[in-house]
């Protein structure tokens, strides 16, 4: 098993708050038969969760840097700072999750506010615990319940379940079009100009 290393200019304090944290989600994993771990070295880590509903749920938690600078003994260095990207998707079926199909969707949920500032493997767990009891996170979570009862069949159509409501499918894939491909498009292309109802 590879593993996601934290960058060379972390503090000996911040290396071992991660490793706690990282220790605290195997712990939990390992602790839930509902649960399963996976980690690699640009997602850390991935877990699968079944829900009190029956349903699952895929979080990973994905890398990536940005450039700034630390002061190091009066000098400062360029160094590439970790921000990490969760991303939870759902399904009803489990093969669904793992093979992700059309019908697994994504679905807009964010730590709390107070647990930002945790080591990602703490975030992650809060996360899995959430959705491992997902019948009482969704009566906080509307959106979540909106998931729950959804048929499975409709979730094909559904790219996101969001706070703002569910995003559709063909709402997200309209974005790749330019507005001028779309009006430039002509429907009547090919149709004689003395066609009723055409007006020229």
């Amino acid at each position: 098993m590879v593993r996601w290393k934290p960058p060379g200019h972390w503090l000996q304090s911040n290396r071992e708050a991660y490793t706690k944290s990282i220790e605290f989600l195997q712990s939990i994993v390992a602790g839930s038969p509902q649960m399963e771990l996976k980690e690699n070295v640009q997602s850390l880590p991935k877990i699968t969760v079944q829900g009190a509903s029956r349903r699952w749920y895929s979080i990973n938690a994905r890398a990536h840097y940005i450039e700034d600078y630390i002061e190091i003994e009066g000098d400062y260095r360029e160094v590439k700072e970790v921000h990490w990207n969760i991303n939870i998707h759902a399904a009803a079926w489990k093969s669904d999750i793992l093979q992700m199909t059309p019908f697994a969707v994504s679905l807009c949920i964010n730590p709390r506010s107070e647990s930002r500032g945790l080591p990602i493997g703490d975030q992650v767990a809060a996360l899995a615990l959430a959705l491992r009891n997902d019948k009482t996170t969704a009566m906080r979570i509307p959106l979540l319940a909106q998931f729950i009862v959804s048929p499975r069949k409709a979730l094909r159509e559904v790219y996101q379940f969001s706070e703002e409501g569910v995003v559709m499918e063909d709402e997200v894939f309209m974005g790749d079009y330019d507005e001028h491909e779309i009006e430039d498009y002509d429907v009547f292309d090919g149709v004689p100009n003395d066609w009723p109802g055409i007006g020229v």
